[in-house]
């Protein structure tokens, strides 16, 4: 598991500890006003975002300062609740 001060990754095949429900426990006790479940992989605070992308075919790409993985999407299931989290 990936700590920096505001984004957490967990590359689920290369760490077998952290499960999905693991993350889903750390959403739970973080406030959702600042921070959103990108993806099974991802765990972001509202400052991190430096970009967000919405491709042709309607995914959402977002850059995060102090992460090294460039394609970062939002999950199709989340999009709508992405969208939502923005007007915040």
């Amino acid at each position: 598991m990936y700590f920096s001060p505001f984004v957490l990754e967990c590359p689920q095949q290369q760490c077998p500890p952290c499960r999905d429900d693991s993350l889903e426990e750390l959403e739970a006790s973080l406030n959702p006003d600042y921070f959103f479940r990108i993806n099974r992989k991802y765990l972001a605070h509202i400052n991190t975002l430096e970009k967000i992308l919405t491709l042709t075919n309607g995914k959402i790409r977002v850059e995060l300062k102090n992460c090294k993985d460039e394609d970062v999407f939002i999950s199709q299931s989340r999009i709508a609740a992405f969208k939502e989290w923005l007007k915040h």
